[in-house]
Protein backbone atom coordinates (compact mmCIF):
# COMPACT_ATOMS: atom_id res chain seq x y z
CA UNK A 1 0.00 0.00 0.00
CA UNK A 2 1.55 3.16 -0.98
CA UNK A 3 0.70 6.20 1.24
CA UNK A 4 0.50 10.01 -0.60
CA UNK A 5 2.98 12.49 1.05
CA UNK A 6 0.74 14.19 3.35
CA UNK A 7 -0.01 11.08 5.17
CA UNK A 8 3.82 10.01 5.51
CA UNK A 9 4.17 13.70 7.05
CA UNK A 10 1.34 13.29 9.09
CA UNK A 11 2.14 10.11 10.56
CA UNK A 12 5.43 11.16 11.53
CA UNK A 13 4.53 14.06 13.39
CA UNK A 14 1.44 12.09 14.93
CA UNK A 15 4.46 9.65 16.01
CA UNK A 16 6.81 11.58 17.24
CA UNK A 17 3.92 13.73 19.31
CA UNK A 18 2.54 10.62 21.03
CA UNK A 19 5.92 9.09 21.41
CA UNK A 20 6.88 12.10 23.47
CA UNK A 21 3.69 12.95 24.79
CA UNK A 22 3.21 9.35 26.10
CA UNK A 23 5.06 8.53 29.71
CA UNK A 24 8.42 6.19 29.12
CA UNK A 25 7.72 2.51 29.49
CA UNK A 26 9.03 2.71 33.20
CA UNK A 27 6.10 5.08 34.15
CA UNK A 28 3.58 3.56 31.55
CA UNK A 29 0.21 4.07 32.75
CA UNK A 30 -2.93 1.81 32.11
CA UNK A 31 -4.51 1.60 28.72
CA UNK A 32 -7.77 3.61 29.99
CA UNK A 33 -5.99 6.84 31.44
CA UNK A 34 -3.64 7.16 28.46
CA UNK A 35 -7.05 6.55 26.07
CA UNK A 36 -7.82 10.07 27.98
CA UNK A 37 -5.24 12.02 26.85
CA UNK A 38 -5.83 15.35 25.37
CA UNK A 39 -5.43 15.77 21.59
CA UNK A 40 -5.54 18.76 19.87
CA UNK A 41 -9.36 19.48 18.24
CA UNK A 42 -7.96 21.77 15.73
CA UNK A 43 -5.86 19.19 13.99
CA UNK A 44 -7.93 16.64 14.26
CA UNK A 45 -10.77 18.90 12.32
CA UNK A 46 -8.26 19.97 9.82
CA UNK A 47 -6.57 16.64 8.55
CA UNK A 48 -10.03 15.38 8.07
CA UNK A 49 -10.97 18.68 5.94
CA UNK A 50 -7.43 17.78 4.30
CA UNK A 51 -7.94 14.17 3.20
CA UNK A 52 -10.18 13.44 0.61
CA UNK A 53 -11.42 10.22 1.07
CA UNK A 54 -11.12 8.36 4.23
CA UNK A 55 -9.04 5.70 2.92
CA UNK A 56 -6.12 8.21 2.51
CA UNK A 57 -6.24 8.59 5.94
CA UNK A 58 -5.88 6.61 9.08
CA UNK A 59 -6.00 6.67 12.60
CA UNK A 60 -2.58 6.82 13.42
CA UNK A 61 -2.55 10.37 12.31
CA UNK A 62 -6.21 11.88 12.51
CA UNK A 63 -4.95 13.36 16.29
CA UNK A 64 -2.27 15.33 17.46
CA UNK A 65 -1.57 14.71 21.24
CA UNK A 66 -0.92 17.32 23.75
CA UNK A 67 1.45 17.24 26.68
CA UNK A 68 2.30 20.04 28.41
CA UNK A 69 5.68 21.52 27.82
CA UNK A 70 6.06 19.39 24.52
CA UNK A 71 5.53 21.41 21.29
CA UNK A 72 3.32 20.88 18.30
CA UNK A 73 4.59 21.68 14.76
CA UNK A 74 2.20 24.72 15.10
CA UNK A 75 3.86 26.30 18.12
CA UNK A 76 6.82 26.00 16.29
CA UNK A 77 6.31 26.33 12.40
CA UNK A 78 3.13 28.74 12.97
CA UNK A 79 1.09 25.99 10.83
CA UNK A 80 0.50 21.93 11.20
CA UNK A 81 2.34 19.87 9.55
CA UNK A 82 0.50 18.52 6.45
CA UNK A 83 -1.33 22.05 5.63
CA UNK A 84 -2.31 21.14 2.20
CA UNK A 85 0.46 23.41 -0.79
CA UNK A 86 2.75 24.06 1.87
CA UNK A 87 6.22 21.66 1.89
CA UNK A 88 8.10 21.44 5.21
CA UNK A 89 11.51 21.97 4.35
CA UNK A 90 14.81 20.62 5.92
CA UNK A 91 15.31 23.52 7.67
CA UNK A 92 11.54 23.72 9.17
CA UNK A 93 11.83 20.22 10.22
CA UNK A 94 15.58 20.66 11.92
CA UNK A 95 13.91 23.34 14.06
CA UNK A 96 11.29 21.59 15.14
CA UNK A 97 13.47 18.87 16.24
CA UNK A 98 15.53 20.93 17.96
CA UNK A 99 12.79 22.30 19.81
CA UNK A 100 11.43 18.87 20.97
CA UNK A 101 15.15 18.09 22.09
CA UNK A 102 14.96 21.50 23.87
CA UNK A 103 11.70 20.29 25.62
CA UNK A 104 12.22 17.00 26.44
CA UNK A 105 15.14 14.74 27.83
CA UNK A 106 13.44 12.00 25.73
CA UNK A 107 14.93 13.41 22.31
CA UNK A 108 18.54 13.77 21.65
CA UNK A 109 19.50 14.66 18.20
CA UNK A 110 23.09 13.51 16.96
CA UNK A 111 24.85 15.41 13.94
CA UNK A 112 25.55 12.07 11.32
CA UNK A 113 28.03 14.34 8.16
CA UNK A 114 27.29 17.21 6.18
CA UNK A 115 25.21 17.53 3.13
CA UNK A 116 26.85 18.37 -0.34
CA UNK A 117 25.60 21.94 0.67
CA UNK A 118 27.76 22.18 4.01
CA UNK A 119 24.23 21.59 6.02
CA UNK A 120 23.74 19.12 9.04
CA UNK A 121 22.66 15.92 8.18
CA UNK A 122 20.91 14.48 11.73
CA UNK A 123 19.48 11.31 13.21
CA UNK A 124 16.80 12.37 16.40
CA UNK A 125 16.94 9.70 19.35
CA UNK A 126 13.80 9.43 21.04
CA UNK A 127 13.99 7.20 23.72
CA UNK A 128 13.14 6.88 27.79
CA UNK A 129 15.33 9.55 29.57
CA UNK A 130 17.28 6.90 30.91
CA UNK A 131 18.12 5.49 27.47
CA UNK A 132 19.05 8.70 26.53
CA UNK A 133 21.33 8.85 28.78
CA UNK A 134 23.00 6.24 28.12
CA UNK A 135 22.55 6.44 24.28
CA UNK A 136 26.12 5.38 22.68
CA UNK A 137 25.67 2.22 25.50
CA UNK A 138 22.09 1.14 24.10
CA UNK A 139 23.73 2.24 20.46
CA UNK A 140 26.65 -0.44 20.46
CA UNK A 141 23.87 -2.94 21.43
CA UNK A 142 21.88 -2.56 18.93
CA UNK A 143 25.16 -2.77 17.01
CA UNK A 144 25.56 -6.35 18.08
CA UNK A 145 21.82 -7.44 17.36
CA UNK A 146 22.22 -5.69 13.81
CA UNK A 147 25.00 -8.60 13.33
CA UNK A 148 24.57 -11.44 14.58
CA UNK A 149 27.10 -13.07 13.01
CA UNK A 150 29.70 -12.11 15.13
CA UNK A 151 27.63 -13.19 18.46
CA UNK A 152 26.71 -16.34 20.34
CA UNK A 153 22.67 -16.92 20.40
CA UNK A 154 23.09 -16.43 24.22
CA UNK A 155 24.99 -13.14 23.74
CA UNK A 156 21.98 -11.72 21.60
CA UNK A 157 19.28 -12.60 23.49
CA UNK A 158 21.59 -10.88 26.38
CA UNK A 159 21.98 -7.95 24.65
CA UNK A 160 18.09 -8.14 23.52
CA UNK A 161 17.16 -8.57 27.14
CA UNK A 162 19.11 -5.34 28.05
CA UNK A 163 18.60 -3.46 24.97
CA UNK A 164 15.60 -0.79 25.19
CA UNK A 165 14.00 0.89 22.31
CA UNK A 166 14.80 3.93 20.16
CA UNK A 167 13.16 5.68 18.03
CA UNK A 168 15.49 7.18 15.27
CA UNK A 169 14.02 10.06 12.88
CA UNK A 170 15.93 10.94 9.88
CA UNK A 171 15.44 11.91 6.32
CA UNK A 172 14.38 15.09 4.66
CA UNK A 173 13.51 16.99 1.74
CA UNK A 174 16.25 17.11 -0.86
CA UNK A 175 14.73 19.43 -3.63
CA UNK A 176 12.51 23.10 -2.63
CA UNK A 177 9.88 21.31 -5.12
CA UNK A 178 7.39 18.33 -4.88
CA UNK A 179 8.75 15.48 -6.55
CA UNK A 180 7.42 12.07 -7.62
CA UNK A 181 8.67 9.28 -5.40
CA UNK A 182 11.60 7.12 -7.50
CA UNK A 183 11.70 3.45 -7.00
Amino acid sequence: MRLSSLTRVLLLSAFTASTLASPSPAVAQPTKARAAQATDPDFAKLVKEWTTRPEFSSPLVDHLPLKKGIPTPKDVLGRHIGTPDRLTTTTEAYAYYRALEKASPRVKIVVIGKTDEGRDQIIVNIASEQTIKDLELHRGWHGQIADPRKHTEAQIKDVIAKARPIYYVSGASTHPRPARPRC
